[in-house]
């Protein structure tokens, strides 16, 4: 939290129902089934003054409450648009939409899902996430859910799309993340060059890394194989012709790593 005494306090939307403290800071997207919290968190250092609220927890329909859950922390790529809570409605789609049939079909165990922002100087890759720092985003999350769930530390992982792995001091590659020491790292489509193989390599040592791509962005892929021994790399193709794979390739990515991660366990 930065601190600063902010109206834009944390509002819940639950069985697609909300309660808002600040008509501006609507649920973001159509509400899927589970429940929404909203609060602000960094909001200086990643968002306009203008932004609601920034961060964003869902927990899935059907959670008894106060369980402990295992938490999934997302970080979205470059946003020069300065969208609030992309990926968690239009244009690139909900991924609490993505998630939560998979609960509901068993697949998955239950978990918190849960995202920030940034929107301040996020019109640059390079740039993105600096000094994200994930046990502290975890904290602020456990704070705002007041009760709704509870975070299982030892189940942490984060996930980063595009720009979230295209910084080599900031993101999923920063020491905010390294030094959370999360399970699972979660790479979909980012940036794979010079500047960041040696931090995946690097990361790969420490904790399970798991890399998606698709061939529309041409990348030194073989480089990072031979770079990262330690690395999961997969490809994943047959995106429909005409469709942006760099987008489509999110919720599959999401899908296939998350029934590995986070199977649903037996009694």
């Amino acid at each position: 939290m930065d601190g600063r005494a902010d109206p834009r306090t944390p509002i819940r939307s639950a069985d697609e129902g909300a309660v808002e403290a600040d008509p501006s800071n609507r649920t973001p997207g159509p509400a899927a089934a589970g429940t929404t919290v909203t609060f602000p968190y960094q909001q200086k250092r990643f968002l306009h003054a203008r932004n609601p609220n920034g961060a964003l927890a869902y927990v899935p329909q059907g959670t008894p409450a106060g369980a402990t859950l295992p938490i999934v922390v997302f970080l979205h790529g470059m946003n020069a648009d300065g969208q609030v809570h992309p990926w968690f409605g239009p244009p690139y789609g909900d991924l609490r939409k993505v998630v939560e049939p998979l609960f509901s079909s068993g697949k998955v165990q239950p978990f918190i899902l849960a995202a920030p922002t940034h929107t301040r100087q996020a019109n640059a890759a390079a740039v993105m996430w600096p000094a994200f720092d994930l046990a502290d985003f975890v904290d602020a999350t456990e704070i705002a859910l007041d009760g709704v769930a509870h975070v299982d530390r030892s189940q942490l992982i984060v996930v980063a799309t595009s720009g979230g792995g295209c910084n080599p001091t900031g993101g999923i590659l920063g020491a905010g993340v390294r030094g959370a020491k999360p399970n699972v790292v979660v790479a979909i489509d980012t940036c794979v060059d010079d500047r960041v193989i040696p931090e995946f390599a690097t990361l790969a040592e420490a904790t399970e890394l798991r890399l998606y791509w698709q061939r529309g962005w041409v990348r030194p892929i073989s480089e990072l194989a031979r770079a990262c021994e330690h690395c999961n790399i997969e490809e994943i193709d047959g995106f429909p012709s005409k469709t942006n794979a760099h987008l489509a390739i999110v919720p599959e990515a999401m899908r296939r790593a998350l029934t590995t991660i986070l199977p649903a366990t037996t009694d």
